[in-house]
Parts: structure tokens; C-alpha cells; sequence
């Protein structure tokens, strides 16, 4: 008997998203708010994250572009290496116009043989139960890609 390597493979997907709701999570109004006093909150900014995870079906957004496959790392052939670092490129095609506000990300879990694929797909079955997120990056200066 051949022992096997759980999960035989993992695969990252991303999207950009346009959402004014996902940005408005974390980031302070424009204009900065002003207490009654006069006191300016704008500093308040620096503390705001660039990454965070979501259930992606609890705010309103627009995907831009189709889920690219950004990484796949296959555990399933004994004989391929796996790589430990490097960096790869892929091309986004926008389907629809907008401001890409964030890049969200999920990933999915191949177990091999008869056993379904796990995902954190913002539609995947395991969704369902609401136990994984998604992944949101917030660029530092939104982006407006041409379809």
C-alpha cells in the first residue's frame, strides 16, 4: 500500500472587486470625521488594515474580472518537486468597468480520489455553513482597469 499526501493539491484563486462596501469596512469617511470639540479623527487611517477576510456574500460587490487560478501546488506526484519560493504572473481580463476597491481570494483543497474538493469559494457548498472567508487585499490607490 502507497501512503498518499492529504491534500494532493491546492489552488489559490483571486478576483478584483469593485465595492465601496468592502473598502468602507476598514477605512474612515472622506471628509475625516470631526468630534463636537473640533477634535480631527483622520489620523485614526493609519490604523486601518490592508487585508482582512470576509464572507464575501455579505457585501455588495462587483467582480471585474473571472476567478484567475494565481497558484497551484501539487502534492499528488512524489516524483515533482515542489517549489519553496519564486513568483509568478497572471493576466487579468476585466469583463466589466469599475474601480477595483480590492483583490479577494479564496482557495480550494483537492483530497484526492473519491473525496470532494474542499473550497472557501464565496459559492462553494462548504459556504453553506459559513465556517471559511475569503481573503480581501485593499491596493493602496483603487485602480481603474479598462474592459
Amino acid at each position: 500500500m502507497q501512503a498518499r499526501v492529504v491534500p494532493g493539491a491546492l489552488r489559490v484563486y483571486l478576483t478584483l472587486v469593485d465595492s465601496p462596501d468592502l473598502l468602507s469596512v476598514n477605512f474612515p469617511p472622506d471628509p475625516p470625521l470631526k468630534g463636537e470639540d473640533g477634535f480631527d479623527f483622520s489620523a485614526w487611517g493609519a490604523l486601518s488594515r490592508t487585508r482582512w477576510s470576509c464572507f464575501l456574500k455579505d457585501h455588495d460587490v462587483t467582480l471585474l474580472t473571472p476567478p484567475l487560478e494565481a497558484l497551484r501546488i501539487d502534492w499528488s506526484d512524489p516524483a515533482a518537486p515542489v517549489p519553496l519560493k519564486g513568483s509568478s504572473f497572471v493576466d487579468a481580463k476585466v469583463v466589466k468597468s469599475g474601480t477595483v476597491h480590492a483583490v479577494v481570494a479564496w482557495y480550494s483543497l483537492e483530497m484526492g480520489g473519491d473525496a470532494p474538493e474542499i473550497s472557501t469559494a464565496p459559492d462553494a457548498p462548504a459556504m453553506k455553513g459559513r465556517h471559511w472567508r475569503q481573503s480581501v487585499f485593499i491596493p493602496p490607490h483603487p485602480l481603474n482597469p479598462d474592459p
